[in-house]
């Protein structure tokens, strides 16, 4: 009996000590590899790339939370008036909002545009800094979205008459000629509002870089705003001597190219003396003028700056 089973126990035995050994050394066990990692395959030579990559992915993440911000709505504390604005169309690189400001049974509407894909944070925070109540008038922001015309930024200001909500004007906002624009009615101070005159903007003569930027002092007169034209002058005073002295400068020098610049830049002096009615002043840039490019050019610029003061695109200077 012993030396038949012999050969079968001997047989179990020798199995189990290979199984053993098999697993005391280990075994290659098929191994699970994340697939936002690229592994070789020595098979192919080539690199397998995993189905998604880290950039997709962060791409996929921010296309995900911009997409969120639709028909996300923003409070903005004003007292009793009541400010939402509310994301109506999402883009890459922009969101479009609608700003609602109403108080009692007065509504009103304003669009603003917001340029690159920035968190609901700090599109909050953003609207909460430049819109609200400063003294007697309430400032609302609203923007073009970014570029270099003149009143790409605004604020749309309203005030209480006989305890009801009006609206009283528009004015730009205007970078470089205040201290910082991240503030709530930065264009309002000691009772004056800034704005810009922007007919001249787009000229036959000038580039946009050198087109008139005319500053303009406006005053509250009840229903509306209205030019002051003392302070105008005074705004735009530095920046007429500038370009008197360049015009002096350059009708001493045989250079053609430097007078014609020269001359485009007297167009904002002409713009600035018609509009607040300084006839001495406008008749020194004439003068200066006709000296650089000839008495036919000087004809064509005053043309230009009576038919844009004549008919303002500014409403504020409606009736001026």
């Amino acid at each position: 009996m012993w030396t038949q089973n012999f050969f079968p126990i001997k047989a179990t035995q020798t199995y189990l000590v290979l199984w053993i050994g098999i697993i005391i050394l280990g075994c290659d066990w098929p191994r699970h590899e994340p697939t936002s990692k690229a592994k070789f395959d020595s098979n192919t030579s080539e690199i397998i790339k995993p189905a998604i990559t880290s950039s997709q992915f962060e791409k996929m993440e921010q296309t995900y939370q911009v997409e969120s911000l639709l028909n996300k709505s923003f409070k903005i504390p004003a007292g009793k008036t009541r400010i939402t604005a509310t994301v109506t169309e999402v883009a890459e690189g922009y969101q479009v909002l609608l700003i609602e400001i109403s108080e009692g049974r007065k509504i009103f509407h304003v669009t603003t545009v917001i340029q690159g894909s920035k968190k609901s944070a700090v599109i909050s925070r953003d609207l909460k800094q430049t819109t609200g109540w400063k003294g007697r008038y309430l400032f609302v922001r609203s923007s073009c979205g970014g570029g270099n015309i003149y009143r790409c930024n605004v604020d749309h200001i309203f005030k209480r008459i006989n305890n009801e909500l009006h609206q009283l004007a528009t004015v730009g906002v205007l970078a470089g000629k205040v201290e910082t624009t991240d503030i709530i009615g930065p264009s309002f101070k000691n009772g004056i509002f800034l704005d810009v005159e922007t007919s001249m903007e787009t000229n036959d003569f000038t580039s946009h870089s050198n087109a008139p930027f005319i500053v303009l002092g406006l005053k509250d007169r009840g229903t509306r705003l209205s030019l002051d034209r003392e302070r105008t002058w005074y705004l735009n005073r530095e920046e007429c001597i500038k370009n008197i002295n360049a015009a002096n400068d350059a009708l001493s020098k045989n250079d053609l190219v430097y007078r014609r610049y020269t001359a485009e830049g007297l167009l904002h002096n002409l713009a600035v003396a018609k509009l607040t009615d300084r006839k001495q002043d406008y008749n020194q840039a004439s003068i200066l003028i006709a000296r650089l490019i000839g008495e036919y050019n000087l004809q064509r610029y005053q043309n230009a700056v009576n038919f844009a003061i004549a008919r303002p695109y500014n409403q504020n200077l409606a009736g001026h």
